[in-house]
């Protein structure tokens, strides 16, 4: 008999066998490693899911209005298809079993995830919990030490059992309820109707924006041989200000007449040094929006281009986190992963690294259930990526690597004049003395400023002129898929009623990433591009758009549907489930929110609009590799009919300097028995050479890659 270890990732599976004792036993089994008395295998994320409803009848396979609201109280799982393998290998092995020990993420999810194998094979042994979110040696050691019974932590999994069923019952009745009453299909949801909302409300303010004009006053003084420019600002009780803003033309030339009539001011110039510390390191969401503002990448993107990084390659810790911090431990090993780091990377070499050094990032009170995305200590080859993910990998090597590196050091100059009425004049100048870490970053100094080489100390000056500029209101930015990301980590800013916004800042009170937010790290990005597949959003270059349909299935949800207190609200209940394990509690209170809305009367969506959706032309052109559902051809791709299915082929696919058109017939050539559909690209040189698309299943995701040969001769 053995002791398993189930964890939920492969690279969790493999730093937990680095520290067990014994040696490394040649295995044929995939997904499994031996190592003394003890068995290591692994998930890929969850391999069960919930039934959907016709599964239970073939009666709802039509969406009808009278069998709403549709419940049961014991939701059944059922194992995904692409799961099915590796759930009857994690079978045999728990017979096999005389303890097990749980190894999923310490967090609400990762608890469930493996806790749910146990239920689902009826395992009844002892079950052991490991108890760290830090895969270093030291802190793997010390939790294999200490571990603790699953019992413990099993109310955490029912937490996270509750908000599933909870978001399956409300989208499974709203969805059909309003597709329904609007003869349309149409999809609401506890974090995606939220953040349609944030899109929705942003268009409204940018097209309904007028343009105010508003007025700044600056004075020119002649100081140390420089000439330099100070704002004029006004005493914040002046009645005239909105928002601080000068908004009558005639108090600011009243102001610039006043200001030139000054003389000999007493100008007072101070000078401070500033140190600038390193950026902490990346979590998934500051590294999605890294890298949409440098490179255009999507978060999707970069989701999976970071998983490649850490399932194909290994070269980075666990993509999905939420943290930024690392721990004492990390600091530890420091030396090893710069080393291998260094030897990837050599151009990185000639900078100041020491672990001499410590940064803020280190802090163990400050690490969640995952920690930051650092580089591992491996060496990788790195001409065998590809442009996205040599650049996503530097990325993240050089915000881990300038932890090392000195501050940078600044001479900030500020120019003061007090006047009369408590007004003033005032001016500030950043320089950079010592680059430090900005250096590896390549971060550009600051434009030069001639205050900047004024002396500090007083001065006796004469305003040369005093003059005003004329500035209007802007409304905000459209979002991108990058901006709309992060809102989504700090929507409680958003929120007008003060307990709600509370609440969803308490939920994240130990989450130094999230402040308020819906939604996770791992799921946002699916979110956003099921936004855009059902037609609720759209891409205009960078921006995303709500569309006529979005907007009108935004207006005619109530606010118990599509308001993020909704998550807030959740919370506090889930909370209460974490206390005394009574998951029916948050199940029972949506189910009685959802028959309220169904006995309710709301507005329809614009008939031309509702046609407008209904006539969009879409036919199925295969099985979705991932979950076996039928792909949809639409206007603007393929996607999966399943709801909580992320699989998706876009209209045109780009391979090295080559971009290709997926059309239905190509798109049945990939999704057909053989999973591949000819190509022919050209090489740098201008040779034309065919091969083929493949898709090809990797756990939980779906790669795509390009194999083919150089055909002779240019087309």
């Amino acid at each position: 008999m053995s002791i398993l270890i189930l964890a939920e990732k492969p690279l969790i599976g493999q730093e937990i066998a680095k520290v067990l004792p014994g040696s490394l036993q040649v295995s044929r089994e995939e997904g499994v490693l031996r190592k003394g008395n003890y068995v290591i295998a692994w998930a890929y994320g969850h391999l069960l899911r919930l039934k959907a409803p016709e599964s239970y009848h073939e009666k709802y396979k039509e969406w009808k209005l009278e069998e709403l609201p549709i419940f049961f109280e014991e939701w059944e799982l059922e194992v995904k298809p692409e799961a099915e393998k590796r759930v009857r290998q994690i079978g045999k092995l728990l017979k096999e079993a005389e303890q097990v020990i749980h190894a999923g993420d310490v967090d609400e999810e990762g608890q469930l995830l493996i806790d749910e194998l146990l239920r689902w094979h009826r395992y009844s042994g002892t079950v052991k919990r490991l108890d760290t979110s830090s895969l270093t040696e030291g802190d793997l050691k010390r939790a294999f030490a200490n571990l603790k019974g699953n019992q413990e932590c099993e109310r955490e999994g029912w937490a996270a059992y509750a908000r599933s069923v909870a978001d399956y019952v409300m989208g499974i009745n709203m969805s059909r309820y309003f597709s329904i009453k609007n003869q349309l299909r149409l999809s609401v949801g506890r974090v995606q109707s939220p953040t349609l909302g944030l899109v929705v409300n942003r268009d409204l303010i940018i097209e309904s924006h007028k343009k105010v004009l508003y007025y700044k006053v600056y004075a020119d003084f002649k100081l140390d041989g420089q000439q330099v420019k100070a704002e004029f600002i006004p005493n914040k009780e002046e009645p005239s200000l909105e928002d601080g803003k000068m908004m009558m033309k005639s108090y600011a030339i009243q102001k610039q007449q006043m200001l030139q009539r000054l003389d000999a001011l007493p100008v007072k110039v101070e000078k401070r040094s500033v140190k600038e510390a390193p950026p902490l390191p990346f979590n998934l969401v500051k590294l999605q929006s890294y890298c949409g503002k440098k490179w255009g990448y999507t978060p999707t993107d970069v989701m999976a281009i970071t998983q490649a990084l850490r399932e194909k390659y290994k070269a980075i810790t666990y993509n999905r986190s939420d943290c930024q911090y690392l721990s004492e431990e990390h600091y530890k090993e420091a030396p090893g992963v710069i080393a291998k780091v260094l030897k990837n990377l050599p151009e990185y070499v000639h900078h100041e690294i020491s672990t001499d050094r410590k940064s803020r990032c280190f802090q163990d009170e400050n690490v969640s259930a995952h920690h930051a995305i650092i580089p591992t200590a491996i060496y990788v080859d790195i001409s065998q990526f590809t442009e996205k993910e040599k650049n996503v990998y530097q990325a993240i090597c050089a915000y881990y690597l300038v932890q090392f590196l000195p501050e940078a050091t600044k001479e900030k100059t500020i120019l003061q004049v007090d006047l009369p009425q408590e007004e003033e004049l005032k001016a500030a100048a950043v320089k950079t003395i010592k680059p430090g870490y900005r250096e590896l970053l390549r971060i550009p100094g600051e434009q030069p400023n001639p205050l900047s080489l004024v002396r500090k100390g007083g001065y006796i000056e004469k305003i040369i002129q005093a003059e005003i500029k004329e500035l209007e209101t802007r409304p905000p930015a459209r979002y991108t898929e990058s901006s709309l990301n992060e809102d989504m980590t700090r929507i409680a800013k958003y929120v007008t009623d003060p307990e709600v916004k509370q609440i969803l800042l308490d939920k994240d009170k130990d989450k130094k990433g999230e402040n308020g937010s819906i939604g996770t790290s791992s799921t946002r990005g699916m979110i956003i591009d099921n936004l855009v597949k059902r037609g609720f959003l759209e891409l205009n270059g960078k921006n995303l758009i709500s569309t006529q349909l979005g907007r009108e299935l935004y207006r005619i949800l109530p606010d118990e549907a599509k308001k993020a207190d909704v998550t807030a609200r959740w919370w506090a209940v889930l909370e209460d489930v974490k206390k005394d394990g009574n998951y029916q509690m948050l199940i029972h209170q949506v189910l009685s929110a959802v028959k309220q809305i169904l006995h309710t009367e709301y507005p329809l969506i614009n008939k031309a609009i509702s046609l407008q959706g209904r006539n969009t032309v879409r036919t199925a052109v295969g099985r979705c590799p991932k979950c076996g559902d039928m792909i949809m051809a639409t206007s603007k791709g393929f996607f999966c009919e399943k709801r909580d299915c992320t699989f998706a082929l876009w209209p045109k696919m780009k391979f090295f300097t080559n971009e290709i058109a997926i059309t239905p017939e190509k798109a049945k050539a990939l999704l057909g028995s053989k999973k591949r559909a000819a190509f022919t690209l050209k090489n740098k040189e201008g040779n034309s050479y065919q091969g083929y698309l493949k898709i090809k299943l990797n756990g939980d995701f779906v790669n795509f890659e390009f194999d083919g040969l150089v055909k002779r001769g240019k087309r």
